[in-house]
């Protein structure tokens, strides 16, 4: 059984992991106007992909409490295979994927703009050049492809689809991991028309920017905002954020995640927070000027030794939710009381956890400190999509990023 056409299901997520092999170069998205011109002639000239591959039956469930969202998200996977789940149905899709798996290298799906998404290359252990393609979402048709030198962070479509923004260090000539710099490619030739910002010399562990859909972007350095352009050298200071003192901003290292609304509004992000017993990482939305700011997430259990990372955010397409995923998988531990019972009890790893543990939720923009439970799924935030067979439902989990799609 086929999948959609370019304009049947309003809902999907998706979940990915593929390898590159393709090396059909790169064309000039100067609009979305024209590359949906251009994906016209990529199908005529026979460069489409296939079609989505369904799982499911044509039955409908309840994918989150007692509604049905709007838009796609999608989730990578490490296991090799791509699904898309329609969020009016729970259906589930088979993306395309090519035969090969070159582990430890693996393919990731990425922002874009409008229907566009970024597939990229995610090889930890070759030098060289490495493709990005992009895909119509609508149809997940390659529509163009770049190149560009590992190693690199998520890219992200700028909206008129003549940019590409990432953190890169250039491992051709050398450089390491604190070289790892923001740059703007062009998405034509793949080459790097500007690179630097305030991050610079700082450890990026995350790809704390994206774009405005005016054409700028946004990025953060510890409590402050900054935006600039693809072609201007000025960086402007948008906001002071006003994050309470144990957020994690020091360090010779930066990152976490940053998504802007559909609108341009308002920004979700990430960063780390230490407690008592261990360390957190939040996920905080504010509005651009730095008023309206809250946190959206909490530990389901203050109390516990275990680290509780929420990750991922990313906007549904009416801007009225934010997903994320419960990034659990790892360690377990459990105290240890010694003999003598003044001393404060040790904490030993009891166990681990797979992906399964990782639940995606979805919970209001406006929302404040929101605890999902864990380990068990909680049903008030959780996401129900179709098992493979079409005839249940089962909750989603990740170990990989999210995006959702219009």
């Amino acid at each position: 059984m086929t999948g959609p056409g370019p304009h049947r299901s309003p809902g999907l997520i998706v979940c990915a992991t593929l390898d590159v092999q393709d090396h059909t170069h790169m064309m000039r998205l100067p609009s979305l106007f024209h590359a949906f011109a251009a994906l016209c002639a990529f199908i005529a000239a026979g460069f489409g992909g296939s079609a989505l591959a369904t799982d499911s039956s044509g039955s409908r469930i309840t994918t989150y409490r007692d509604t049905r969202l709007p838009g796609r998200l999608v989730v990578n996977s490490v296991l090799g295979n791509a699904y898309a789940f329609d969020l009016q149905t729970g259906e589930r899709y088979a993306l395309p994927r090519l035969s090969a798996n070159r582990a430890p290298s693996r393919d990731q799906w990425a922002a874009g703009s409008g229907p566009f998404i970024l597939r990229w290359y995610s090889n930890v252990t070759a030098h060289g050049k490495v493709p990005i393609f992009i895909f119509d979402s609508r149809s997940w048709t390659k529509v163009g492809q770049l190149w560009v030198n590992s190693e690199f962070s998520a890219p992200k479509l700028s909206p008129d689809g003549r940019y590409v923004l990432s953190f890169w260090q250039d491992d051709a000539r050398g450089e390491g991991p604190k070289d790892q710099r923001l740059t703007v490619f062009d998405a034509q030739s793949g080459r790097p028309v500007k690179r630097g910002s305030r991050l610079d010399g700082k450890l990026m562990v995350g790809d704390p920017a994206s774009w405005l859909p005016d054409g700028r972007y946004v990025y953060r350095v510890a409590r402050k905002l900054y935006v600039s352009s693809p072609l201007t050298k000025t960086e402007n200071l948008l906001a002071n954020l006003p994050l309470p003192d144990n957020v994690m901003v020091g360090g010779p290292a930066a990152g976490g995640s940053l998504a802007v609304s559909p609108d341009g509004t308002r920004l979700a992000f990430t960063i780390g927070e230490s407690r008592r017993e261990s360390r957190d990482m939040h996920i905080w939305v504010v509005n651009l000027d730095g008023t309206g700011l809250h946190r959206l997430t909490s530990p389901p259990d203050p109390r516990s030794a275990l680290h509780f990372e929420f990750g991922s955010p990313t906007w549904s397409p009416d801007g009225r939710w934010v997903a994320g995923v419960l990034y659990m998988k790892g360690s377990t531990t459990a105290p240890v009381f010694p003999p003598d019972d003044t001393v404060a009890p040790a904490w030993k790893v009891t166990g681990t956890t797979g992906c399964s543990s990782s639940p995606v939720f979805v919970v209001p923009a406006n929302a404040e400190n929101v605890a999902i439970s864990w380990p068990a799924y909680d049903a008030r935030y959780g996401v129900k999509v179709k098992v493979p067979s079409g005839k249940a439902g089962e909750w989603l989990s990740s170990c990989e990023s999210i995006e959702w799609l219009p």
